[in-house]
């Protein structure tokens, strides 16, 4: 009797070949002019869990790049379910800048490893699940838990429509675990499993100044009780608007009365979402 991993390995350059053919599409997502790329790569996964044998496969839409959702539901109520979460786009490859030996989308074999942008971040995991469903349904015509496929277009421009699309989606993807497929492993020949991962934190600081280099001796004086004000103002943001009207009141006190002179001396402005102080 033929097992799931006897098949695999039978078609094992079959199943290379596909890898390679999605591989190729330049799913890039940062960049809005593979746009089209990106959406010719959730078309090639939405179509081959379609042929290996998965149900309810659509390519919904997000208001940026679509998530490609499936399942096999064939073990029935009982069993366990499984949400393999993946990604198809990738970052952007320039050959000559960032170093390529070979063409980024011309996947090659290099020492037993695929060498292509996206082959291990994070189309060659992804595509491992579309197989395994293939050789089980292939060998013994069911699998022993219930799979639900949640590929997503963003992860590379840090997934702004996902959470939105998870929200709206929580009866079809729910499930008893969650396998997130996009990490690496310490060891070819020992899997791990990731149980928790570092996130990231994006933050913008914008700071208005002079319009030349201002002396401390010159200026230092009328200028730090402003600097003083605004930072007190970002501490205690409850006060941050008596505080500043004080130091508005300090500065028409001390700043001189000409009015080009005060331009020259603007140093900051402190804003936030709801008005500008």
């Amino acid at each position: 009797m033929t097992t799931p991993l006897d098949y695999a390995h039978e078609h094992a350059e079959e199943f290379k070949q596909q890898l390679f053919d999605l591989l190729r599409i330049p799913s890039v997502s940062t960049d809005p002019a593979h746009k089209g790329d990106v959406r010719k790569a959730a078309e090639w996964v939405a179509a081959e869990l379609k042929r290996v044998g998965a149900n309810n496969v659509e390519i919904i839409p997000t208001e940026g790049h679509p998530v490609v959702y499936a399942d096999w539901l064939g073990a029935g109520a009982n069993a366990p379910t499984i949400l393999i979460y993946g990604h198809y786009d990738v970052q952007p490859a320039d050959k000559v800048a960032d170093g390529w030996t070979s063409e980024p989308f011309e996947p090659v074999e290099r020492n037993g490893e695929i060498v292509a942008r996206g082959s291990s971040d994070d189309k060659g995991q992804m595509f491992i699940h579309i197989k395994v469903l293939e050789a089980y349904l292939k060998t013994l015509g069911n699998v022993p838990v219930n799979l639900k496929f949640m590929y997503e277009g963003e992860e590379e421009i840090s997934s702004p429509h996902l959470k939105p699309f998870i929200r709206a989606n929580k009866d079809r993807l729910k499930a008893d675990v969650c396998v997130i497929s996009d990490g690496g492993r310490f060891e070819k020949t020992r899997p791990n499993i990731d149980y928790s991962v570092r996130g990231m934190t994006y933050m913008q600081l914008d700071v208005w100044g002079p319009t030349r280099d201002l002396h401390s001796g010159g200026f230092g004086g009328m200028l730090s009780i402003r600097v003083r004000g605004g930072e007190q103002a970002a501490i205690d943001t409850a006060a941050r608007v008596q505080i500043w009207k004080r130091c508005k009141n300090a500065l028409s006190r001390s700043f001189p009365r000409d009015a080009e002179y005060k331009n020259e001396i603007y140093l900051l402005r402190i804003s936030h979402s709801s008005d500008t102080l």
